[in-house]
């Protein structure tokens, strides 16, 4: 089956209080029923206003009044350059603190590229022994293709930059065991035997 959307902030809320108001508005009813009786009314028109008294409570301004606001809320956005499909979207968007996104592929090509290296005292440009030690780890811990473009847009800069720091493109290394992203741990590790059989 189809999957029901679920209520936004601005729902909930509002479904709060008209049970709020339907419980208030017959607590009101029911107990102005034999009060009404006590003052001399009889039973029909002790009925009549307790009636009377549930229908006055009923919010009738309370959906133009929710509508009007986000109406208003939806020309705001415009004003700054938002645009806004639809009015339930204004609601949940003013009960949000953090926005994250990810424009990659949507304004931009979808490809990264290396700007520059440093190494870890600083240096603008590493020596070549440090140049072609990272070459092999940016290699080596990728599951990403450069001659099909296979592969995420990042690991796909880092192979290009392995191959710029070490002026060509470094050797495919056996790998022992490939450790998939954690997203706990927020890395990825591969083993890869050294030059002398080393993990």
């Amino acid at each position: 089956g189809r999957t029901e959307p679920e209520p936004s902030p601005l729902e909930l809320q509002v479904r709060r209080v008209a049970w709020l108001i339907a419980a208030v508005a017959v607590g009101v009813g029911v107990a102005f029923l034999p009060l009404g009786m006590l003052a001399g009314l009889s039973l029909a028109d002790a009925a009549v206003f307790a009636i009377g008294l549930l229908v006055a409570n009923v919010p009738e301004g309370l959906l133009p009044t929710i509508t009007l606001a986000l109406a208003v809320g939806v020309a705001d956005l415009a004003r700054r350059g938002g645009l806004v499909k639809r009015l339930s979207a204004v609601e949940t968007l003013g009960s949000t603190d953090v926005i994250c996104t990810d424009k990659t592929g949507t304004l931009t090509q979808n490809r990264m590229r290396r700007h520059s290296t440093w190494d870890a005292t600083g240096r603008h440009s590493p020596d070549p022994l440090v140049r072609a030690a990272l070459a092999r780890v940016l290699g080596s811990c990728t599951t990403a293709d450069v001659s099909s473009g296979i592969g995420d847009p990042t690991e796909l800069a880092l192979l290009e930059t392995a191959a710029e720091l070490d002026q060509g493109t470094p050797p495919v290394e056996r790998r022992e065991a490939t450790y998939h992203f954690d997203p706990r741990l927020r890395l990825m590790s591969v083993i890869v035997p050294d030059a002398d059989g080393d993990d």
